[in-house]
């Protein structure tokens, strides 16, 4: 399923709180990035934060799964954000908080 414009705003709203995003589009998918950090996306009409052994078990008690790259066997670290989540501003801005300090932790890491 292809990412729709409505999806994209809807997700640009909920977001809004947690301060300054720019989506921008990659991959077929939606990257949400926060100060030049990739930390979340839009990836066939669902919203997803990146996932680390930090917050996995987040994720994993809504019974949510790392996201399957279309017609690969490749799994990448983004899991979809759950519906209760998302429609509890503050729960939502603290998951894009956790998913945005391990992306920072992540790129800091590259860089030794």
């Amino acid at each position: 399923m292809k990412n729709t414009e409505e999806y994209i705003e809807f997700v640009k709203e909920v977001m809004a709180p947690f301060g300054e995003c720019e989506f921008k589009k990659m991959f077929g998918s939606i990257g949400i990035f926060k100060d030049g950090i990739c930390f979340g996306g839009v990836m066939g009409n669902v919203f997803r934060l990146k996932v680390d052994d930090t917050n996995r078990a987040d994720y994993e008690k809504y019974g949510m799964e790392a996201w399957q790259v279309p017609g690969k066997k490749m799994k990448m670290p983004y899991y979809e954000v759950p519906i209760e989540i998302i429609e509890n501003q503050k729960s939502l801005t603290e998951w894009a908080q956790k998913s945005y300090d391990l992306a920072v932790a992540k790129k800091k890491g590259k860089k030794k």
